[in-house]
């Protein structure tokens, strides 16, 4: 549930570090080009890793739930 959050958070310091980045004209995946652009990729990285892990605990709930454990 923290990963929204967090990319959120990563996104609005990448925008900042990125003079000249305007968010209503330049898509976020601009971010990744420059000095920092470590930063976004791996926000999205985290991004990933997260809903992956939100996915794969939501189905053994779920299954947990239906099989009576």
């Amino acid at each position: 549930m923290s990963g929204p959050l967090l990319f959120w958070t990563i996104l609005l310091v990448s925008q900042w570090l990125h003079p000249g980045y305007d968010a209503w004209v330049d898509s976020i995946s601009r971010l990744i080009f420059g000095k920092y652009g470590w930063l976004q990729t791996m926000n999205f990285y985290l991004l990933t890793l997260f809903s992956a892990a939100f996915g794969i605990l939501m189905y053994i709930s779920v299954a947990s739930v239906l099989t009576g454990f």
